[in-house]
């Protein structure tokens, strides 16, 4: 009975979870349309920029870094018999099953919670924690237009340019790594047989798993920074819990996706 009883509270939290989820999505996006007025467009759309720039343009450093460690890597891991002519096509096939499929979403995403979502989380809880909502209200501000907003809807925008800048610089380093053994290598060879190998089909999925993690870094930052109570000891609790549910959620559905989109 106890089994039973935990399973049933466990499900309810998971629906009522949802339903807060479903709830907040659609205020954003009605709170997004509903913005009529010219000026409060232009403050909006300049906090909007803001976002991104914080987001997707201050992470080129630590993406490059990563993106060529990783593109590095890949030229380490070609087959033995990949040397030669069957150097470039071996390596764009792995290049475009690895990193576009597969790792540069995955890698972007996690970049993206670590670097904006627990900002955005801490920032909205800190915000409620010292009342500031409340004063916005009490001066004519909705919180919705000024913080959420702009935040929210700069995710998805930011890890497409993250994901841009992660197959550039894995791709560079990786040419660079194959011209130290291979120095007639021309890099537009490399280039050329990589956009051979890529579909529309690839980018497409690419585009997806993004936008997924996009929506659940979104959400689960903005929910847990808006459910903040108690004192500064409850905010790192919830930004704990906010970190540790997007990584699984994200990691469940880039895999899910790839699974949906190429097991066949």
């Amino acid at each position: 009975m106890n089994i039973v009883g935990a399973i049933g509270k466990y499900s309810l939290g998971v629906f009522q979870r949802a339903s807060d989820f479903a709830a907040l999505l659609t205020l954003l996006v009605s709170a997004r349309v509903s913005v009529a007025h010219p000026a409060r467009r232009r403050i909006l759309y300049k906090l909007y920029r803001r976002e991104i720039y914080y987001t997707g343009i201050q992470s080129l450093p630590v993406n490059a870094v990563v993106a060529m460690l990783v593109g590095t890597l890949l030229v380490y891991r070609l087959p033995p018999l990949s040397q030669g002519e069957q150097l470039v096509p071996a390596f764009a096939e792995l290049f475009v099953r690895v990193i576009i499929r597969e790792v540069a979403p995955l890698v972007c995403a996690v970049l993206l919670i670590v670097r904006s979502g627990t900002a955005v989380t801490s920032k909205i809880a800190y915000l409620k924690l010292f009342r500031e909502f409340e004063v916005m209200k009490n001066m004519g501000i909705n919180p919705l237009h000024l913080v959420l907003v702009p935040a929210f809807f700069a995710f998805p925008v930011s890890i497409l340019l993250m994901v841009g800048y992660f197959v550039f610089f894995s791709m560079a380093s990786a040419y660079f790594t194959l011209w130290v053994n291979e120095h007639t290598l021309e890099p537009m060879l490399l280039m050329s047989n990589i956009l051979l190998r890529l579909t529309s089909y690839d980018v497409l999925v690419t585009v997806v798993q993004c936008l997924a993690s996009a929506l659940i870094v979104g959400l689960y930052s903005i929910h847990y920074g808006s459910h903040m109570q108690g004192n500064l000891t409850h905010l790192a609790r919830s930004m704990s819990t906010a970190t540790t549910r997007q990584f699984v959620l994200v990691f469940v559905v880039n895999v899910v996706v790839s699974i949906l989109a190429y097991a066949r």
